[in-house]
């Protein structure tokens, strides 16, 4: 049964680990929210998966990786892991899991979801694909993969995607292993809903 982790979990990833449970996946999730980790594994239990609840904030990152090391042992090394982690709260979080990831000597898919920002035409190409390189240069057994969340348009305007067309998005985009998916639309950049 493959491993996967959803880090941020009981959010917007939330469908993405039901949608693995329901594949035979054994799904740890880190989340703050012990209701919301209470409840996920019930999902994930309903459709087949099996559920490993790791209740932690990711900005306290030293003390998450030796979580995810005991979690390892016990379930398996992780094929995949999504992420959903916020920069600007904890800005070393992605890179230290990356490189724990690659200290376990079995490849695994990293998956960071990353919000529209990513997608900014302003930014340049370096600043572009930074993490791609970083990742490459520096991790022998973790394929980045990067899932740019963007916005769903009509004649009324934009608006955020639902959890569940982001549960679906990201799903599709590990299914189809691209190294850069976007889930809804990037584009025109200027036309993103506001906030």
């Amino acid at each position: 049964m493959p491993h996967s982790l959803i880090i941020g979990g009981t959010g917007k990833l939330a469908g993405v680990a039901v949608g693995l449970g329901r594949q035979r996946h054994t799904v740890t999730v880190v989340a703050r929210d012990s209701e919301g980790l209470l409840v996920l594994g019930e999902r994930i239990h309903a459709v087949g998966g099996r559920f490993n609840a790791v209740h932690h904030d990711y900005r306290d990152t030293a003390l998450l990786i030796d979580k995810l090391d005991a979690a390892a042992a016990v379930h398996g090394p992780y094929a995949h892991v999504i992420s959903y982690i916020n920069d600007l709260s904890a800005p070393q979080a992605t890179g230290l899991i990356a490189q724990f990831l690659d200290a376990l000597n079995h490849t695994c898919h990293y998956w960071d979801v990353l919000n529209w920002s990513a997608a900014d035409p302003a930014l340049n190409d370096d600043q572009r694909t930074f993490r791609a390189r970083k990742f490459a240069e520096q991790l022998d057994h973790v394929i980045y993969h990067e899932v740019i969340l963007g916005w769903t348009a009509s004649d009324d305007g934009s608006r955020g995607l639902t959890d569940d067309q982001i549960a679906q998005g990201v799903l599709s985009a590990i299914a189809g292993g691209q190294r850069s998916s976007v889930v809804g639309t990037i584009d025109p950049f200027d036309q993103r809903p506001d906030g």
